[in-house]
């Protein structure tokens, strides 16, 4: 079109003999459209622009002690729960003579202080099962020897009730207790996305975490995995010194079935 263009202006400026007044005005009406096509198909293809997106917030770090808070809270409302205790690498004891390895202990807690668990021992020469039930300060378990329940003094033993107790048990110690908390993270647990947070526990507070069986003062490290929709502990590891020489002891605690309908009653004797 523009070559057209610069030959009709060719035509008007070189032509000889001139243009009488008629070709003159056809030339000219010819260069007008051609022009005002030119500057129509030149605005048609000028990019359109592009529409500004809107800038997502982003989203805010969790704060992990205020889902500790949340944790501890949650711990403590529970009506009841299922739990699993395990004890595996170096022996942990529950006499003062060293005689009953612990193990293991799976049971129930039912709210506000009542717990019912089987806790499988290793004693010299063989492994044994024992009966415990604890409720509030009153605890029975079953002698190993005969099975016949007996009665124990008070703060004795292994009382997974601790775990739960208002003034002892979770809340306490995540809210409290608790000093180089990581960020949170997310892990897969048996299939299921939780939680997990990790941090120091103070020395004092490791008696509580292994039921009243383990006595230091030294700080360990605690790994929570959490239920994202509940903020209850589905599992917590960590590891106590050895005790009497031994290599260290690696615990495992686990929970499930938070409020399902659980029943205590004491032992008939």
């Amino acid at each position: 079109m523009i070559s057209e263009n610069k030959q009709v202006l060719e035509l008007i400026f070189d032509h000889q003999p001139p243009l009488t007044n008629r070709e003159l005005f056809i030339a000219m009406r010819f260069l007008t459209l051609s022009l005002l096509l030119l500057t129509l198909l030149v605005g048609c293809s000028s990019p359109s622009p592009t529409p500004a997106v809107p800038t997502a917030e982003p989203t805010p770090t969790p704060d992990p002690r205020a889902i500790l808070r949340q944790t501890g809270e949650a711990m403590e409302s529970l009506t009841s729960a299922q739990f699993d205790i395990t004890r595996t690498g170096g022996p942990v004891f529950m006499d003062a003579d060293g005689l009953l390895r612990i193990n293991q202990a799976t049971g129930s807690y039912s709210a506000p202080d009542a717990v019912q668990a089987t806790i499988r021992l290793a004693v010299p020469g063989s492994n044994v099962e024992v009966q415990t039930v604890a409720m509030g300060e009153t605890q029975w378990i079953t002698n190993f020897l005969n099975g016949q329940w007996e009665q124990l003094p008070p703060g004795w033993g292994f009382n997974p009730a601790i775990l739960f107790s208002e003034a002892e048990g979770w809340r306490p110690l995540l809210t409290e207790n608790l000093t180089a908390v990581s960020p949170l993270t997310e892990e897969a647990l048996n299939g299921q996305n939780t939680l997990v947070i990790e941090a120091t526990v103070e020395g004092e507070r490791v008696s509580n975490l292994t039921a009243g069986v383990v006595d230091i003062t030294e700080p360990l490290v605690l790994k929570l995995w959490l239920d994202p929709a509940t903020y209850t502990i589905t599992q917590a590891q960590f590891t106590t010194p050895a005790q009497r020489g031994d290599e260290p002891a690696e615990w495992l605690l686990q929970f499930s079935n938070d409020n399902a309908a659980v029943t205590v009653t004491p032992p008939v004797r």
